[in-house]
């Protein structure tokens, strides 16, 4: 029969090393845990360096409208455009003065129309 002093060691031997073989447990889950947390810490950083190019892609987006919506004629343009309406109108009076021709031409000196 093994004494009381052996049976308290035997008793501590046996709780060291179950608890060396709980500890390296609870190493290899830590780590584990620490590697899920890095990934998903990369995922999210992934994501979140894909944020700025989304909103760079909207601004882009809203500036495109905006610019269509507040666009102004340059100077230049401007004056190409006058210069075009302006032609046009001295066209538009020719017409119109040759209208007057024609019709004044088409009547008799007493207001009566000619006969063809």
């Amino acid at each position: 029969m093994a004494t009381v002093s052996e049976r308290i060691k035997d008793t501590f031997e046996n709780a060291k090393t179950q608890f060396t073989g709980f500890e390296k447990q609870v190493e290899k889950r830590v780590a584990k845990l620490e590697k899920k947390a890095k990934a998903s810490l990369e995922e999210v950083k992934g994501s979140i360096d894909d944020v700025p190019g989304q909103l760079k892609g909207a601004w882009t987006n809203v500036v495109g409208r905006l610019r269509g919506a507040l666009a102004f004629a340059s100077r230049e343009e401007l004056s190409t455009l006058s210069s075009k309406v302006d032609d046009l109108a001295k066209k538009v009076d020719k017409l119109i003065r040759g209208e007057k021709i024609r019709a004044a031409s088409s009547t008799t000196k007493n207001g009566t129309p000619k006969k063809a």
